[in-house]
């Protein structure tokens, strides 16, 4: 009868880690569900060797999956800066390409220097003001 009662309390035990571990997130789900798992081994009376080989394979995998995660952080990091590059490269050669349309300088510019000679020519008085982006 006893030991009726400690197999259904160490099954609910095991089913309790389980559970909590399935309740956490990322690292302490998978952490738990090692735990549950040296704990069953335990329980089961398997070799204590096998129970430690059993871990560092364990922790073995857990930093691969690190160390993976790492460079694949590092090849998408990577690659926006590749196509961040390139998408600046595009935009210098669009505003090159409208500059040599515009007669060899950049758009804002030739617009604020015709601006600049119309101001000086007298054109701009308090009655009309000259127009400047959004107003």
């Amino acid at each position: 009868m006893k030991n009726v009662v400690a197999a259904i309390f160490i099954g609910m035990m095991s089913i309790a880690t389980e559970v909590t571990a399935q309740l956490r997130p990322g690292v302490d789900q998978r952490q738990a569900v090692l735990n549950a798992q040296q704990v069953r081994l335990r329980q089961a009376a398997v070799n204590p060797q096998r129970i430690e080989q059993l871990r560092i394979s364990q922790q073995r995998v857990e930093q691969l999956r690190i160390k993976q995660a790492r460079i694949k952080h590092e090849r998408i990091k990577n690659h926006r800066i590749k196509q961040a590059r390139i998408k600046h490269a595009r935009i210098k050669e669009i505003r090159e390409d409208a500059a040599d349309e515009l007669g060899n300088q950049h758009p804002r510019r030739r617009y604020f220097h015709m601006m600049k000679r119309k101001r000086t020519a007298g054109q701009f008085n308090s009655e009309n003001p000259p127009f400047f982006g959004n107003q």
